[in-house]
């Protein structure tokens, strides 16, 4: 049966029935039988119905419904969905942004062009994703991951406990079934406690809710925790870090990393190059290592290490702990009641915001034993004020008196 224009439907029957319709929103439907059926021009709905049915979108934004039997669909151009129903089904989109959902059995997904999404479903599918910034969903069973061109990710939804390296190049057993991966850089799972590794390209990896681990491998890649008490190491490359809700444990390592731990009481670790760490929101601790590190608290009571390096610590709300290590170190409290601690070896540190009555500066220099002996480091007392410790280690206070420090010091 074939039609020309106008917004047509055509029904078959229980025999193998081609139905041709011209341009128009067409609607056919294939019935019994192995059925080939012609969306043509416009946006159209086609049923295959029962046996293996040819469905052919064309131009338009069309809508087909393989249904049972080992159907072929093919979108077309436009933005087309795609559904192959309950046997083993072959569907590909074409151009334009495109949805695929294998339905039960093993399916072949070819997403074509463009940004298409691959859902194999139920079954030991076959996804590929052709040009475009793909995501491939293979759902349970023994499944082959192809992203080809793009930047394409890999999702993997459920509860279940998810483990995917996309440094391995065979067969991995995932918890979803013995799966493959080729061509994906990213990596997106929905709960469970899962371990997400990243490879040698700049990878996202995003976990959901759980106790997740992801560790970024090679790469300048974005991690992602979600939920829950995540554990992040970035590997080389710069990196960034999110932690999100739960008490998260971020490691930078190599490269220059951007870390925040968000809500929740986190730990986290620069590495060893010019890294920015935030403590988000929570009872923080943040170590910033080597290099030249910039350093801010957050909201809550915070410790901040700078390590060796010329670093920026800058408290926050609350009450915080700055201690600048080695290196020139600037330091900034910003209110409450923080504590500051420099010692011998430290280098020069500068205090931008001493508070007279709320704040705390500790002292463990080599020599020095009781405060009255302070006064005797004292290299300038006018406007701000200098302790010259000897041997290169010299402190300043912005805006301070040597008399108005004087009862907040301690020596230990």
């Amino acid at each position: 049966m074939t039609t020309a224009g106008g917004n047509d439907h055509l029904v078959g029957d229980g025999a193998a029935n081609v139905l041709r319709a011209g341009s128009g929103n067409d609607r056919l439907d294939g019935d019994a039988g192995n059925d080939v059926l012609f969306g043509e021009d416009d946006d159209d709905l086609l049923f295959g119905g029962a046996g293996n049915d040819t469905l052919l979108g064309s131009a338009g934004n069309d809508l087909l419904f393989g249904s049972s039997g080992g159907d072929t669909a093919y979108g077309g151009s436009g933005d087309d969905t795609v559904y192959g129903g309950s046997d083993d089904d072959t569907l590909s989109g074409g151009s334009g942004l495109d949805l695929l959902y294998g339905g039960d059995a093993d399916d072949l997904l070819y997403g074509g062009s463009q940004d298409d999404l691959l859902a194999g479903g139920n079954g030991d599918d076959t996804l590929v994703g052709g040009d475009g910034d793909d995501t491939l969903d293979g759902n349970s069973g023994n499944d082959y991951f192809n992203g080809g061109d793009g930047i394409d990710t890999a999702n993997f939804g459920g509860t279940i406990d998810t483990t995917v390296s996309l440094a391995t190049t065979g067969t991995q057993s995932t918890g979803h079934g013995s799966d493959r991966l080729v061509g994906i850089e990213n990596v997106t799972t929905a709960g469970g406690n899962d371990h997400l590794v990243g490879d040698g390209a700049a990878n996202v990896l995003r976990a959901g809710s759980g106790n997740d681990r992801l560790d970024g491998d090679a790469g300048n890649d974005v991690l992602f925790g979600e939920d829950d008490d995540d554990l992040l190491f970035g590997g080389a490359g710069n990196d960034t870090l999110l932690g999100s809700a739960g008490n998260d444990l971020l490691f930078g390592s190599s490269g220059g990393d951007t870390a925040y731990g968000g809500s929740g009481d986190d730990t986290v670790y620069g590495g060893s190059d010019d890294d920015t760490l935030s403590g988000g929101s929570g009872l923080d601790l943040l170590y910033g290592g080597d290099a030249d590190d910039l350093l801010y608290g957050g909201s809550q009571d915070d410790l901040l290490a700078g390590g060796n390096g010329d670093d920026t610590l800058v408290g926050g709300d609350g009450d915080d702990t700055l201690d600048g290590n080695s290196g020139n170190d600037l330091l900034r409290g910003l209110g409450d009641d923080d504590v500051f601690i420099f010692r011998t070896g430290y280098e020069a540190d500068r205090i931008l915001d001493f508070g007279e009555g709320t704040d705390r500066l500790r002292l463990k220099i080599t020599g020095l034993e009781d405060v009255s002996d302070l006064e005797a480091y004292v290299l300038e007392d006018d406007g701000d004020l200098i302790f010259d410790f000897g041997d290169g280690d010299m402190l300043q206070l912005d805006n301070l008196s040597f008399a108005d420090l004087m009862p907040y010091v301690d020596i230990f």
